[in-house]
């Protein structure tokens, strides 16, 4: 097994990323792999299974889709990025747009206003510090 620093080198010099789910194993329409995002933060274009949940949070325009246990598709899928330069560059600028917006830079600040939101209703707010210090909370206390 590679070091961690080593699989990220490994992955950059990636062409492409490939994700295949068999869509009748359990929880495959369900699961959402990081690694897809990590693929595509690093600017890899990616082909992945048409799943529920790829379906729920990605878009055709940032990620090749092929119809999930078609062997078939798939390969059409990764010929179609092989041949096709200006198809990877537009999934790829596409994926890196919706990774500025989808980040944990982002998430932390929406946890942590759910976190503090949750104090309110149970009204352990003045009991306890505000998770997201950097700025005051906009939230009303209201009685439960």
């Amino acid at each position: 097994m590679l070091p961690k620093k080593q699989i990220v080198e490994v992955m950059a010099q990636s062409d492409l990323a490939v994700e295949p789910k068999l869509i009748g194993s359990r929880f495959a329409n369900e699961t959402c792999s990081v690694k897809l995002l990590e693929f595509m933060a690093l600017g890899i274009p990616v082909v992945a299974s048409r799943t529920r949940v790829h379906k729920f949070y990605y878009a055709d325009q940032m990620i090749k889709f092929y119809e999930a246990d078609d062997e078939k598709e798939l390969a059409d899928a990764i010929l179609t990025l092989f041949r096709d330069e200006a198809l990877r560059r537009s999934l790829v600028s596409e994926a890196l747009k919706y990774v500025q917006t989808n980040n944990w830079l982002i998430e932390r600040e929406r946890y942590r206003e759910l976190v503090n939101r949750l104090q309110v209703v149970r009204g352990r707010l003045a009991k306890q510090p505000q998770l997201a210090a950097n700025e005051p909370s906009k939230i009303s206390a209201r009685p439960a």
